[in-house]
């Protein structure tokens, strides 16, 4: 067994008699060194039972796997020796074992010593819904008292914090403080150490506060940075080609920076800053200078000049530095009622609760904690029952220790036997510390930091073991993620260094694959880490469209990754992935091997699951949110708040329109035009329709049992009787709504366990779930062996792994948000506001929250890093990463300077650092480092923003940077364009359609070959035909071998009107995305239109969010609406006509039609036989005429004739453009000008295409 090992993890399972701390890397194989050290210690002779040993893991499904190979391990070993009871023995205690969350340890202990804490034994655990309504009542009851006080400060602080319209902004200050304060082991204590900062704001002790120390020490290791880098300038200004007109101007600033970096005190510091000024640079027409040098200096000159004129002087050091120790002296009134509000708060709520017998997760900790620990004014003493607890327990085991906060420290100790004498220390911790990504729990890794920086390897009461080794990840998977943070984590910025001892070693070599087919390879073959730079450059958006587009655009990168990967290439070849359960060690790829991570699902999931179902990707994601906004959730909701007050007439007209009204919009209308003074409830009380009669017959019924019953009854009638259950399931994703609806029920249900209870408290229970961001994702039906690809977040996939991996939203700009609220929160700093002079009706930042704002950003930054850390240890053969930049070239040149600055070695530097924007500035300088600085191989791949846009014409541009940029690219591509042109696209698109059944054929699936058609020598001829196939008929001479496939066919060989989404050079072959798609949401707005619109950008926006609320228009469709085409369209003469005709009644949209057809032109769908008989020898059945169907986009009248208009979305140049579309399109409406004069006998007297891509009408002949 021991050969198993490594020698490392053999001590972490073998060492005992002391405090372990095993930071465990990534992959390192920390849970199964966790789980052999508790057999181990189980199953020997005179072993510790396992009820003895208490096992903490982060999450409930890791402690019942960890149970669960605890008892395989068991079994096993059972079947080995039957009769062993000790084993029997374990097998029994196993059951019972406390290997469970640090919340349901806490739970336990409170069960058990509940008499300790005065505790009713009868206690419920609340749900958090129940806590965010009892919250709020306790808020507006203690604030109505402090109106009432009369209370002067209060006032005050109402006035300098408060909106003026409402008291939300003050609750949720206090909210935030009593949250925060909650996490640490003594809330009260908490709130009075916040004001400790505030005593030390005079000049003779501010340097002893810890906040602006912290503050001033950022400032001065900025200078040292600049003092450093400017001396590198000056060494460039004098070199024979360098800027000497700029040396007058460094020499300056350089002289700046020394004096301050000389200061002996910080109001000298701020004196000094404050009269900081720039010289103009000079200037020289020599043609002998380096453009390159003069550019360099001149970017970090003016990187300097920005931190001091627009951070320093204009945001920190705005007055001197007894001012601004006056504006916190001035401040501290306003923080003390804050302190005041949220310490009332917090013990009213405490109060509350044990009135009602109920407590929440954070209670059962904070409960354990006062059953173990009594605080007196010598520090803290431990109980009998923690005592008890730790003569019981033989050892504790931490899982995930990097995530453990302050009060879990606490607790833990407390029931450990070395927390009196550190020889009997008995804590085992395991953990990551470059793995700690849950800052916004609250989790410190500063404890498990301080542990890992004094614990030593050798003997001791505290030992440290490190593993390295990675027995997860290719080698080159693992060399590219140590190039980056060896100079990512600055140890003074990030307070990690990542050196020799944490950086990752391969531990697994993956076997080679003994070739079955010699098309197959393996990434062995293609081992480089991928980086594809999408360039934004140019595109004028507002920041909301930008971030959609840039979604979209890594998005379909992601697609077509995909689709390269899963399909065959050009040349036969595909991807095998390692798998030690295939019968060769590996197999073909599948979707279910892909994993896209994204830092946040909300906004990025959907967009990327729809791009990729779009292009016939099966995808998924398991999003934490959006369940309050599915239709039948809302719709139900809606009917309840109808039930529960009829006088609401949103709610009521949507139930009215819904199944369950099944009212229609001008039955509604002439309903509410009957009365527009009164509600529609009272309207329709006075109706005598027999339709309006039976839906308020139905209402009432509900309204009655609504008094008497519980909401979940009345729920279950709603769904269940009246059919709407198994009416949902019969619309598309029927399964998925029905999910939803059992989770309603669920939810209500649980409700009725509260205490709160009736259908008005539940739909207050819904709103403020909904209002404080309490959402559920959408009940799940997919199983975990679902063959698709997975979009989720860095945070999810944290202990998970995948063969591939993608990772999005390089380019995505950190979330700081934290650091700018009108109040900030820190662990170590306490609190930090504004001050407002309400004389003078002005605020700004005191120097405590800027020290606290600049902590979070550090602390933020430094997360950030820790998540990428995270997301680029998930892959196991392959990473790839995608991210949008605004400017390429700007972009790249800076990152060059910072990594010409890392030539000399070392980190980034900490000014560098503290200005980190997204992961792209965390990766990139250390992958533009010359190769020989490195150990991994990277590939940057740039292209255009164009290349993921609807283009007729892809050109691509690979970057030549000095690290290896792919140089076969472009040859690719050539190749690609070459097989589309030789067919192969179509012949794949077809293999992947498959029988036509319309079912998805899997990555590497091969498909049966379908029976021969045993009427294929019939007479082609469709009993209907649509005037689009007409139309392709004169068009296309190979219609009549496709004009009856599949629609999914029938795409894949007709690229005309498809709108190109993926880049030809990544995807492998020339693939279009479902341009009828698009076309379709262009008709459905043209069809919606309304008339009085503005033509302007803002009115069309809200006239499409206006469609989508009304659910005319999915958010997809109104997402792929160009606003610009809309207000072209509205602009044009042809618009004017057509609201003219509107306002005269003769106007006409989306008119189906159906006429037999007896022309020439319809005879030619008769000619697909192979003799080419005359028409005179068909069979009868066919000398009828031809039955023509099809829909007109619009027509209307004028001056007694038709004019007929239609839409037209095609991709077509500026250029001949007009021409092209007449001749696609001249049969079609040939076709329906025919069809309306025969209908309607009236004369067609113009026939018009409207172009959105031309953005015009075109008339025909």
């Amino acid at each position: 067994m021991a050969n198993r090992w490594t020698e490392k993890q053999f001590k972490a399972i073998r060492t005992n008699g002391c405090n372990i701390l095993v930071a465990a890397a990534a992959g390192s194989g920390k849970t199964a060194v966790l789980v052999e050290r508790i057999i181990r210690k189980i199953t020997a002779e005179d072993g510790t039972d396992v009820d003895r040993m208490v096992v903490v893991t982060f999450t409930k499904a890791a402690a019942a796997e960890m149970k669960q190979r605890i008892r395989e391990a068991l079994d096993a070993m059972l079947q080995e020796n039957p009769g062993n009871e000790r084993l029997i023995r374990q097998m029994t205690l196993i059951h019972n074992a406390p290997i469970t969350t640090i919340d349901s340890f806490c739970l336990n202990i409170v069960r058990n010593y509940f008499t300790d804490i005065e505790l009713d034994p009868g206690f419920r655990i609340a749900d958090e819904g129940e806590m965010k309504l009892l919250e709020n009542d306790i808020m507006e009851e203690m604030l109505e008292e402090y109106y009432a006080s009369e209370n002067q400060v209060f006032f005050d602080f109402v006035d300098a914090y408060g909106t003026g319209r409402d008291d939300t902004k003050i609750v949720d200050i206090i909210l935030k403080l009593y949250r925060f304060a909650r996490s640490y082991p003594w809330p009260e204590e908490w709130f009075k150490d916040c004001l400790c900062i505030y005593r030390q704001a005079d000049i003779d002790t501010a340097e002893q506060n810890a906040a602006i120390s912290y503050l001033f020490d950022t400032v001065r290791r900025r200078f040292k940075d600049y003092d450093r880098q400017y001396q590198k300038l000056e060494n460039i200004c004098n070199e024979p080609d360098g800027p000497l007109m700029y040396a007058a101007a460094v020499q300056s600033d350089h002289a700046g920076i020394r004096q301050i970096l000389d200061t002996q005190s910080y109001e000298e510091l701020v004196r000094k800053v404050r009269l900081l000024s720039f010289e103009t640079l000079g200037r020289s027409r020599s043609k002998d200078i380096s453009e390159v040098k003069k550019a360099a200096v001149k970017q970090i000159r003016d990187e300097y000049k920005a931190y001091v004129t627009k951070t320093l002087q204009a945001k920190l050091f705005t007055k001197e530095f007894a001012n601004l120790l006056e504006d916190i002296r001035e401040n501290k009134p306003a923080v003390e009622m804050m302190m005041t509000l949220a310490q009332d708060f917090y013990r009213r709520m405490d109060t509350e609760k044990r009135e009602r017998n109920v407590i929440d997760f954070n209670d059962m900790e904070h409960m354990a904690l006062n059953i173990l620990v009594k605080k007196t004014e010598n520090g803290m003493e431990y109980t009998k029952a923690a005592d008890d607890l730790s003569a019981y327990y033989e050892e504790i085991l931490i899982d995930e220790y990097q995530d453990s906060n302050m009060l879990q420290e606490v607790i833990l100790t407390a029931v450990s036997k070395g927390k009196y004498n550190e020889a009997d220390n008995n804590i085992y911790m395991v953990g990551d510390v470059k793995q700690s990504i849950y800052k916004f729990r609250l989790a410190c890794p500063k404890l498990f930091m301080d542990k890992y920086s004094t614990y030593t390897d050798t003997d001791s009461p505290n030992v440290r073991i490190e593993l390295q080794t990675n027995f997860r990840s290719r080698e080159n998977v693992l060399e590219c993620t140590n190039d980056v943070f060896y100079r990512a984590m600055n140890p003074y910025f990030a307070e990690i260094e990542y050196d020799d001892r944490a950086r990752l070693n391969a531990g697994f070599e993956y076997p080679k694959y003994q070739a079955q087919n010699e098309n197959a390879m393996t990434f062995a073959d293609d081992p480089d880490t991928m980086i594809y730079m999408i360039d934004m450059n140019q595109e004028k958006l507002s920041p909301e469209d930008e971030d959609r587009s840039a979604r979209e655009r890594e998005g379909a990168a992601a697609a077509a990754l995909i689709q390269r990967l899963t399909q065959p290439k050009e040349d036969g070849s595909f991807y095998m992935v390692y798998d030690k359960n295939a019968e060769n060690g590996y197999r073909r790829i599948r979707y279910s091997d892909i994993v896209i991570l994204t830092r946040t699902v909300s906004g990025w999931a959907d967009t990327f699951v729809n791009v990729l179902m779009n292009e016939d990707i099966p995808a998924y994601c398991d999003a934490s949110e959006g369940y309050f906004d599915v239709r039948e959730v809302k719709l139900l909701l809606s009917y309840l708040a109808v039930i529960d007050n009829p006088l609401q007439d949103i709610p009521m007209a949507a139930v009215m329109l819904s199944f369950f009204g099944r009212f229609t919009t001008e039955e509604l209308t002439q309903i509410r035009m009957k009365d527009t003074t009164k509600h529609l409830y009272d309207v329709m009380q006075e109706s005598d329709d027999e339709k309006v009669v039976q839906f308020l017959k139905q209402l009432d019924s509900f309204r009655e049992k609504a008094e008497r019953y519980p909401v979940s009854d009345v729920l279950w009638e709603l769904m269940y009787d009246t059919g709407y259950y198994h009416y949902a399931g019969t619309m598309p994703a029927g399964t998925q709504r029905q999910a939803n609806l059992d989770m309603l029920y669920t939810k209500a249900a649980a409700f009725e366990k509260t205490s709160y209870s009736g259908l008005f408290q539940f739909l207050r229970y819904i709103e403020r779930l909904k209002k404080y961001e309490v959402d559920f994702a959408e009940a799940s039906v997919l199983g975990e062996n679902e063959n698709l690809v997975r979009v989720m977040s860095i945070h999810k996939s944290k202990g998970l792994e995948f063969p591939v991996v993608i990772l999005a939203g390089m380019g995505k700009s950190i979330n700081q948000m934290d650091s700018r609220g009108e109040v900030v929160l820190d662990t170590d700093f306490g609190v930090g506001t504004n001050v407002v002079h309400l004389d003078k009706r002005i605020k700004n930042p005191t120097l405590l929250k800027s020290a606290v704002s600049q902590k979070l950003i550090q602390e933020t930054i430094s997360e950030e890093l820790r998540v990428l850390y995270v997301a680029m240890t998930r892959a196991r053969e392959k990473l790839y990463m995608i991210g949008t930049v605004k400017d390429a070239q700007k972009a790249v040149e800076g990152w060059q300077a910072v990594s010409d600055e890392l030539l000399a070695g070392g980190w980034y530097s900490y000014s560098y650092e503290a200005g980190l924007k997204n992961y792209f500035d965390m990766v990139m300088p250390a992958v533009l480092l010359p190769q020989n600085l490195r150990k991994g191989t990277f590939q940057i791949v740039e292209f255009k923003k164009e290349e993921l846009q609807v283009s007729d014409d892809i050109s691509m541009e690979v970057s030549q940077a000095e690290t290896d940029i792919s140089k076969e690219a472009g040859q690719a591509e050539s190749d690609m364009r070459q097989a589309a042109e030789a067919g192969e696209v179509a012949k794949a698109e077809m293999n992947d359609a498959g029988n036509g059944t319309g079912q998805q054929n899997p990555a590497g699936q091969e498909l049966e070959k379908m029976p021969d058609y045993p009427y294929a020598d019939e007479p082609v001829m469709k009993p209907k035909v649509t005037v689009s196939e007409l139309k392709k008929m004169q068009q296309d001479s190979a219609f009549a071998e496709t004009a009856y496939m599949p629609e999914s066919l029938k795409q894949a060989v007709d690229e005309q009107n498809e709108d190109e989404l993926l880049p030809e050079f990544i995807a492998g072959r020339k693939k279009t995305l479902q341009g009828s798609r698009r076309g379709t949401a262009y008709h459905r707005v043209m069809e919606c239109m309304d008339y009085d619109t503005e033509p302007e950008n803002t009115a069309v926006k809200a006239f499409l969010k206006r469609l989508v609320e009304e659910e005319k228009l999915t958010k997809q469709q109104a997402d792929s609406i160009r606003v610009s085409d809309i207000v072209a369209f509205m602009k044009n003469p042809l618009f004017e006509r057509m609201k003219r005709a509107k306002q005269a009644g003769v106007f006409h949209t989306e008119q189906p039609f159906v006429f037999i057809d007896l022309s020439e032109q319809s005879d030619k769908s008769k000619q697909s036989d192979k003799s080419k008989q005359d028409d005179t020898n068909q069979p009868d059945k066919n000398n009828g005429g031809q039955l023509i169907q099809g829909v007109i986009d619009v027509y209307f009248e004028e001056d007694g004739s038709l004019i007929l208009v239609d839409y037209k979305t095609d991709k077509v140049s500026k250029k001949g453009g007009e021409d092209e579309l007449r001749r696609r399109y001249a049969l079609q409406l040939e076709y329906y000008a025919k069809a309306l004069s025969q209908l309607l006998q009236k004369p067609v007297k113009e026939k018009i295409i409207y172009s959105f891509s031309l953005g015009k009408d075109i008339v025909l002949e």
